[in-house]
């Protein structure tokens, strides 16, 4: 069935999707940098991260497209800190929590190491073997930077949207997002809280409002357009390296381009698919819609779960080949995520009905 107009959640299964992408691709990470598995499968660019760019470029394009003109800025501002800095602030919180409660019962605590927690907590740190003003060790707040960019990409968007001339807006856009992806990577120079990927995203939100406003998804494709934005989707990876994350952008406004121009097509195929109302997509449906306590609850087991002792303990005691505990091990971390995920809701709706009362 071919959606022919929007309605709310109609991005939900993409995001489910997406999630479980991102999940995937952690954990290749995690196998082929952590635990030295060399297999050709973990080098493929899909499945190795090289698609950083587009997987969460998609993820700010559909923000975007039910960005619009917020009368009220100070009420936009409370309701976005509401929406993104309260989980990133839970999130770490919970983090440092469990980190400081399992160290002391494991006889482990080590203050240096909490302090290197909260540092790069506070500071909104996004790469691993980061120091703070070169001296003091931050660790990296993994996948909650998305939160921090979110939460810029919008405000920068609606500070724009405010500009009445477009050829100004447009200039402005341009401008922020050059000089974002020129600003040197991560791992050089990082400015606080995810504030250059946040510009970097600011792009890729209004190509998401223009979608909407313009109906582009609804409209015929451009064969020639996406041709040339698969050719680059699928070749373009091999040889740069791009990560939102850390600002890296090995060719430049080239894998900028190539990311904006592959979640439209996308996009676009999403929308043509059916996939949005197929009922056999209730699952990734139920993910998506609540994407952003799986980006929280991922990154705690990411960051907190002891992935590779459970790896070495089941290589021991067993020959179970690693390609089973790879599948048993990304399971596991969706199951986590989505008990997790009904916890929250659960005690929400006791939050809420003690506060009804």
């Amino acid at each position: 069935m071919k959606l022919k107009r929007d309605f709310p959640g109609m991005f939900d299964v993409a995001k489910g999707i997406l999630i479980l992408v991102v999940i995937l691709g952690h954990q290749n990470g995690f196998f082929y940098s952590t635990l030295q598995v060399n297999h050709p499968v973990m080098v493929l660019p899909w499945l190795g991260g090289q698609y950083d760019v587009v997987i969460m470029g998609l993820f700010f394009i559909m923000a975007g497209y039910t960005s619009h003109p917020e009368k009220n800025l100070k009420g936009y501002l409370k309701k976005s800190g509401r929406a993104m800095l309260l989980p990133y602030f839970y999130t770490m919180a919970t983090l440092l929590l469990i980190r400081i409660v399992w160290d002391i019962c494991m006889g482990t605590f080590d203050i240096s190491i909490i302090c290197s927690i909260f540092g790069g907590f506070l500071y909104g740190n996004c790469v691993p073997g980061f120091q703070l003003f070169g001296r003091f060790p931050a660790e990296s707040v993994g996948t909650a930077w998305f939160l921090l960019a979110l939460f810029w990409s919008g405000l920068f968007q609606q500070l724009l949207l405010r500009i009445q001339k477009p050829a100004v807006r447009v200039f402005l856009l341009c401008g922020m997002t050059v000089i974002a992806v020129t600003f040197p990577d991560a791992h050089h120079i990082q400015l606080p809280w995810a504030l250059v990927p946040g510009c970097t995203a600011v792009g890729f939100r209004e190509i998401g409002r223009l979608l909407r406003t313009q109906k582009r998804l609804y409209q015929k494709i451009n064969w020639s357009f996406a041709a040339v934005a698969t050719a680059l989707f699928v070749f373009l990876p091999l040889f740069s390296t791009a990560k939102f994350w850390s600002n890296i952008w090995q060719f430049w406004m080239l894998d900028y381009l190539q990311a904006v121009a592959a979640g439209i097509v996308l996009l676009h195929f999403y929308i043509k698919s059916g996939l949005a109302v197929a009922r056999y997509t209730d699952s990734l449906a139920y993910i998506g819609r609540y994407s952003l306590f799986f980006f929280c609850l991922h990154n705690i087991e990411m960051l907190l779960f002891p992935w590779r002792r459970i790896y070495e303990f089941a290589s021991m005691v067993s020959s179970v080949p690693w390609e089973l505990i790879f599948m048993l091990m990304f399971a596991g971390r969706i199951v986590f995520s989505v008990a997790g995920c009904h916890f929250i809701i659960w005690i929400g709706s006791k939050l809420k009905k003690s506060g009804g009362q």
